[in-house]
C-alpha cells in the first residue's frame, strides 16, 4: 500500500507540473502579443494577427519588427521616385519653350542689314515659312535716286542663297516725294531687269553679295544693323 501511494502522489505531482507549464506558456504568448508595438502599417499588423509558433513568444516581436523596418525602407525609397517623376514632368512641360527658342535662334539669316562701308546700302532678308528667303536691297546713288533689287532663294548647308530671279528697278522722287525722271531723263520707277542672278553669301557675321549682271561691285559687304 505503501508503495502504492508513493506512485500516486508522483503520478499527480507530474500531472500539476505539467499543467503548469502549459498555463504559464499560454499567459507568456498572450501577454507578448497584447504588448507587442502597434504598427501602423496594414504590412506589420498583418503579421501581428499571424498565428506564431506556440512556443516562441520572442520569435514574435523579432518578426514584426522586420516587417515594420521593411515597411519604412519601402516608403522611403518610393519618395525619392515620386520626386524624380514630378521633375521629369516639369522639365517635360518646359521642353516646348526650350524648342521653341532654338528655333527662333537658328534662323541667323533672317534680319536689316546695311552695306558695311558707305552704308548707302541697306538690305532686308525676309523668311517665308518654306525655308525660302526674300532679299531686298535700295542702295541711294544721290538724294533723290536709288536703286532697288530684289530676289528669292534657299541658303544651302554652306550659308549661299543662290537666285536666279534677280530684279532690279530704278526710281527718282522730286522734293514732293513724287516719282521723278531719273538721272538719264527716264521716268521712274522703271524695271532694268527681271532674271538677275548671283550668290549671297553668310560668312558668320555679315552677308558678302555676289550680282552676276555687273552692277553692284565685288565683295560688297553687309553688316547686321
Amino acid at each position: 500500500m505503501k508503495n502504492i501511494n508513493s506512485v500516486k502522489m508522483t503520478i499527480t505531482g507530474i500531472i500539476a507540473a505539467v499543467l503548469m507549464a502549459f498555463s504559464f506558456v499560454g499567459c507568456g504568448t498572450a501577454n507578448t502579443q497584447s504588448s507587442a508595438p502597434a504598427a501602423g502599417n496594414s504590412a506589420a499588423e498583418a503579421v501581428t494577427t499571424t498565428a506564431a509558433p506556440e512556443n516562441s513568444a520572442e520569435t514574435v516581436i523579432v518578426t514584426t519588427a522586420a516587417v515594420t523596418t521593411e515597411a519604412l525602407t519601402q516608403a522611403a525609397e518610393t519618395a525619392p521616385a515620386a520626386q524624380t517623376a514630378q521633375a521629369v514632368q516639369v522639365t517635360t512641360a518646359a521642353a516646348p519653350v526650350t524648342t521653341e527658342a532654338v528655333q527662333v535662334a537658328a534662323d541667323k539669316y533672317a534680319g536689316s542689314y546695311h552695306e558695311e562701308y558707305a552704308g548707302r546700302g541697306i538690305m532686308n532678308i525676309t523668311n517665308n515659312g518654306d525655308e525660302t528667303y526674300t532679299v531686298s536691297v535700295s542702295w541711294a546713288s544721290n538724294a533723290a535716286e536709288k536703286c532697288c533689287w530684289w530676289f528669292t532663294g534657299s541658303f544651302n548647308e554652306s550659308g549661299v542663297l543662290h537666285y536666279l530671279d534677280g530684279h532690279l528697278s530704278i526710281e527718282a522722287f522730286d522734293e514732293n516725294g513724287n516719282y521723278t525722271v531719273d538721272s538719264n531723263g527716264l521716268q521712274t520707277p522703271y524695271t532694268v531687269y527681271i532674271a538677275g542672278s548671283g550668290d549671297l553669301t553668310f560668312d558668320g557675321t555679315g552677308f558678302i553679295w555676289s550680282d552676276d549682271m555687273g552692277d553692284v561691285e565685288p565683295g560688297t559687304r553687309f553688316v547686321a544693323d
